[in-house]
């Protein structure tokens, strides 16, 4: 049998529950050239039973332990079975998104000097980004990015870079972040998209039976070897520098412990580094966080997959000049003039080629929209011009009057969409006859391609982690429901989360891909958002307690009181901060604007409600419950 490209090696031990998902997540990659090899480490359920299953010859092969060799033993007894070029550990509860394998071997492929690629988010870098060892080791040690803290899901090492540096740590429960830093002192380390695969957060994980104190002594231990090997590519005084803070954080750990009374697990941390303790007090005190290396975000599209070759209009033409794409891609600008090429650019990489472009120049004062006509002779592509400027949120509803597609996809002019952005997204949207409202790119302990009712978007939000938050980059919502809803309202400070909040109420939620669109975070938005951000916590407390007492608010009772109390705990906060700055004339206005007796919000606090995790954990198992075998 022929050599294949890449080998995914899945590691399992009593995943009964969780292997059958994994194993077919991998069988419907888009990417074909692959084989698995499943390593089942003497399990005592069914887990054997359930992989043999789907053993196929030589492209699909369960290895059955006779004894429990342990976690990275069976990741290592695997690479030695691996035939492939590349080696794509996977745990045996995770799931792979359909272009996992297409997106990494693919990008490996085209930086052949890389030893090693993670699928992370380290701002300010976009993927794909090859960093040399220098490099890499300045952006996890002295930048501080945790970008080797993956774990083996989100990395594919090239085999020999895996064999020729030792392979994993068989003794440490943290080996994966070990290794990928050992490869990072030989190789090239190349940035890949995140989001291509989903990590599952269950009580059955290695996690929850091998202590947080154990996991930091282990890392602190070989962390402190690994700066002191000689093949470490920081230079002297950036080591030191690290060795420094190692002690500092040592410390600060071992003294957490002390004060919770903790003394064995004070102990171990502190055996596990051995700081010198005549050195101490100068790392404690000249030891300060580096900031992270400043690196303009420029991307590489033309190495992704399913990169478009010819030239745009050869590939999409209008049937006529009134014909309707699929999605109307919105780009308000104002005063972008540095960051429109690159959004532009973005677009015209997209692997889904039914849409449209819309640029509209809110009357800028610099060279915004000559930079924006460079690209009209793509016929799907039109730029407008505002003779007088209407602010942020009303041009993006005029940018939605101009729009012809059946969903709008907005992209601010700093923002960048990978090429899969728009494909995966549209299928989300359409996944079935019936359209969603909204579909968004974010962060969430659920996978892509979970569908959100009103009620449980709500519970999301406010019992797991903020979604209807975002930047409307990370959403397409159907023309449909932003028209009858009435499109952004200007005079709302988040009128982003007003909007997606009222677009979960018209119809279904749907959680595509994390990492399809990359936020360049300017450095201007703590200073836009100083003033904004109090206004709209206090009009937020009003208008969403207003929304919870509406009568047809899916919420119990139960529920409303945790909301309401986190909305008023959060006004409290703020109003806590302006008066610790001294900004007395920001707070008046921003209560008296909304209406706000100091002295009813504290009583209105109440007692603290209990039983908040139980809601959000309660939401993931009945959402994940449709994944499991």
């Amino acid at each position: 049998m022929q050599r294949p490209l890449a080998t995914v090696i899945i590691p399992v031990r009593n995943y009964e529950r969780y292997i059958a998902a994994s194993i077919e997540s991998v069988l419907a990659q888009c990417f074909k050239d692959w084989e698995l090899i499943v390593v089942n480490d003497a399990s005592t359920d069914n887990t054997g039973e359930i992989a043999e299953r789907y053993a196929e010859g030589e492209r699909v092969r369960v290895i059955h332990n006779e004894r429990n060799l342990g976690q990275f033993p069976a990741h290592n007894r695997g690479a030695e079975l691996a035939r492939g070029k590349y080696l794509k550990f996977f745990h045996g509860d995770d799931i792979m998104y359909p272009h996992c394998l297409e997106m990494m071997v693919t990008l490996m492929e085209a930086f052949p000097d890389a030893g090693l690629g993670i699928s992370y988010n380290p701002w300010p870098w976009v993927a794909p980004h090859l960093f040399s060892p220098l490099e890499a080791w300045r952006a996890h040690v002295a930048g501080q990015t945790g970008m080797f803290s993956e774990g083996p899901s989100g990395t594919i090492f090239r085999a020999d870079a895996f064999h020729r540096t030792g392979r994993f740590a068989e003794k440490y429960h943290t080996g994966d972040s070990e290794m990928s830093l050992r490869v990072a002192m030989e190789y090239p380390v190349l940035l890949l998209p995140h989001g291509l695969w989903w990590y599952r957060i269950h009580g059955e994980q290695v996690r929850t039976y091998v202590s947080l104190d154990t996991h930091i002594a282990e890392g602190m231990m070989w962390m402190k070897c690994l700066l002191s090997d000689r093949r470490n590519p920081l230079p002297k005084n950036e080591n030191v520098g690290a060795q420094q803070r190692l002690i500092r954080d040592s410390c600060r750990v071992v003294l957490n412990r002390l004060r919770r009374g903790r003394a064995r697990a004070a102990w171990s941390i502190w055996k596990s580094c051995r700081p010198p303790i005549r050195n101490m007090g100068t790392a404690l005190s000249r030891c300060r966080a580096s900031s992270p290396i400043p690196v303009e975000a420029r991307a590489n599209w033309s190495v992704f997959p399913g990169k478009p070759s010819a030239a745009p209009s050869s590939i999409f033409h209008l049937p006529s000049p009134h014909a309707s794409p699929l999605v109307s891609v919105l780009i308000p600008a104002y005063n972008a003039e540095a960051q429109l090429p690159d959004a532009i650019e973005s677009v015209l990489a997209q692997r889904f080629t039914d849409w449209e472009l819309i640029i509209v120049d809110d009357a800028s004062t610099d060279r915004t929209f000559d930079v924006a006509m460079t690209y009209v002779g793509d016929r799907r592509v039109r730029v407008v011009r505002n003779q007088k400027r209407l602010g942020k949120w009303s041009n993006h509803n005029h940018c939605a009057e101009l729009a012809r597609g059946r969903f709008l996809k907005f992209l601010h002019a700093d923002d960048l969409l990978y090429p899969l952005c728009l494909q995966a997204m549209l299928q989300h949207a359409t996944s079935d006859a019936r359209e969603r409202a909204l579909v968004l790119s974010v962060p969430s302990p659920l996978p892509a391609g979970t569908r959100l009712s009103y009620g449980e978007a709500l519970r999301h939000e406010f019992f797991l982690s903020p979604i209807l938050i975002h930047s409307p980059s990370a959403l397409l919502v159907s023309v449909e429901a932003f028209r009858a809803l009435g499109g952004f309202r200007p005079d709302f400070a988040f009128c982003e989360r007003h909007l997606q909040i009222r677009a979960a109420q018209y119809g279904s939620v749907v959680l595509a891909d994390e990492g399809l669109v990359f936020f360049r975070r300017l450095h201007r938005w703590g200073i836009e958002h100083e003033e904004k951000y109090p206004l709209g916590v206090c009009e937020g407390m009003t208008w969403f307690e207003q929304l919870l007492l509406d009568g047809t608010s899916p919420l119990t009772e139960t529920e409303k009181r945790h909301i309401s109390f986190r909305l008023r705990y959060g006004v409290v906060w703020r109003v806590w901060k302006l008066l610790h700055t001294g900004r007395i004339a920001l707070l008046r206005n921003t209560l008296k604007a909304n209406g706000i007796r100091l002295k009813d919000l504290l009583c209105g606090l109440g007692k603290i409600p209990t039983g908040h995790a139980a809601i959000g954990e309660a939401l993931v198992q009945n959402k994940t419950a449709t994944i499991i075998d």
